[in-house]
């Protein structure tokens, strides 16, 4: 049963992503389509929502580059703190939408990355963004990205959903109620995790976190495999093109590159291309990342029905927990 349904909301396509809201939804809150998207149409979520993505960002970059071990400390804490959230409905769970997260471990992964391979992007802001973490950190795909951005951005979500409330009142009427929560929330003007209480709707017995309908995705705008294929291995087919003595033009195809030791795929490939393109003042990132954006659109009501209508299963949990091949 949709949102629409559980509220008997008559409008079929309503401001926010009309999810079921009795199971998981094989959709991921992207980082990248929130920017887009706030940028396009501005918001007070949305400029909320982005200001959290760019403040603990930063945060734990800087513990990251930090000489002091506290900071280290700091760091990976910051990091430790997204469980997995049922409020908004997303995600890979077989059955119901309560999945099970593994924050501690993820969390320490990630920031193991971010000391060691990813490092010395981060040191000369390449790698600046919450949403480039797909492309940089090995076990980052949509899953984690949409947990860690669902929890970044909480209390956006949750000026939003009350939005809602005003805007569609049959959420709080008749039988329906609401519920009061307690979450960790970051808040980016002290830099840290803080506790709240926050008033939502219920529905099928759970609370309910409503998003902004363009701020999902059935999968990342940027991801690792994307990038790998058109930004990687374009650059490297540029850089070995030449020009015969005949005028004619030799392109290797990118079959023929990626079994080359230094572009085999990988997160280190990646990481290390971009980095030595940069001393040549070639930002591939960059180059990719403008091209990302003069493409995107956002999804039409027909698209996001019919995403919306398959479930998740088995075989979906195992092609988005592993590093997909590229296109």
């Amino acid at each position: 049963m949709k949102v629409t349904d559980f509220y008997s909301i008559a409008e079929e396509d309503p401001l926010f992503l009309n999810v079921h809201v009795d199971r998981d939804n094989l959709l991921f809150l992207d980082p990248f389509a929130i920017r887009q998207e706030t940028q396009t149409q501005p918001s007070e979520h949305g400029e909320s929502a982005l200001l959290c993505m760019k403040s603990f960002f930063e945060t734990v970059a800087g513990c990251a580059l930090s000489q002091r071990a506290g900071d280290h400390q700091r760091g990976e804490k910051l990091l430790q703190v997204f469980t997995e959230p049922s409020e908004t409905r997303l995600g890979m769970s077989k059955n119901g939408y309560k999945g099970k997260g593994a924050a501690s471990k993820k969390g320490t992964d990630i920031w193991n990355s971010l000391t060691t391979d990813a490092q010395g992007l981060l040191n000369v802001g390449i790698f600046h963004m919450l949403e480039e973490m797909p492309v940089f950190i090995d076990g980052v795909g949509s899953d984690v990205t949409s947990d860690l951005t669902t929890r970044i951005i909480f209390e956006p979500l949750v000026l939003f959903t009350q939005k809602m409330l005003i805007a569609y009142p049959q959420i709080n009427s008749g039988d329906h109620t609401t519920q009061t929560i307690h979450r960790s929330v970051w808040d980016p003007r002290v830099k840290k995790w803080v506790e709240k209480d926050f008033l939502l709707p219920v529905a099928d017995n759970q609370p309910l976190l409503l998003i902004p309908r363009n701020w999902a995705r059935g999968s990342l705008v940027l991801d690792y495999g994307g990038f790998y294929q058109k930004g990687v291995l374009t650059y490297a087919q540029q850089q070995q093109t030449v020009i015969l003595e005949n005028g004619k033009v030799s392109r290797p195809s990118k079959k023929i590159i990626e079994k080359q030791e230094k572009y085999q795929r990988s997160r280190n490939t990646v990481i290390k291309v971009v980095r030595d393109a940069s001393r040549e003042n070639e930002l591939i990132l960059d180059k990719f990342k403008k091209m990302l954006e003069n493409d995107f659109s956002s999804y039409s009501e027909e698209k996001l029905a019919e995403l919306l209508a398959k479930e998740p299963g088995k075989q979906d949990y195992e092609a988005y927990s592993k590093v997909l091949p590229a296109a």
